[in-house]
């Protein structure tokens, strides 16, 4: 009857380090997507305001070469309109399948045993 009780207690240890070995996994994977996700932010972020910059450096080219400014901010418009249209139709391809693959990424392999996730210092 002893050793039911002692094969009862190990259980019970084992279940509860199976709960914490969860939580703590299940933490390290939202502070990754966490990070990923601010600095996707913020790399989305200083990339949309150099694009900008860019296309009014675009409109203003367009301006000083047609002599017309209803012209050149007229042809930016439809440059932008027309890259929309292709980012629209391959969606799936250029949005979706990275972020899927990057979510998988981030909570499959930090399971694999031996898998030293850490961020790699370049010399």
């Amino acid at each position: 009857m002893e050793e039911f009780k002692e094969i009862f207690l190990l259980i019970k240890e084992y279940i509860q380090k199976q709960k914490e070995n969860i939580s703590l996994g299940a933490a390290e994977s939202m502070t990754r997507l966490f990070y990923v996700a601010t600095v996707g932010i913020v790399m989305i972020v200083l990339v949309g305001i150099a694009l900008l910059l860019a296309s009014f450096a675009l409109a203003f080219w367009i301006n000083e070469v047609t002599n017309s400014s209803i012209l050149g901010f007229a042809a930016l418009a439809g440059i932008m309109f027309f890259i929309a249209l292709i980012s629209w139709g391959m969606r799936r391809k250029l949005i979706l399948q990275p972020i899927a693959r990057m979510m998988v990424r981030i909570f499959l392999e930090a399971d694999i045993p031996g898998n030293d996730n850490t961020p790699k210092v370049q010399q």
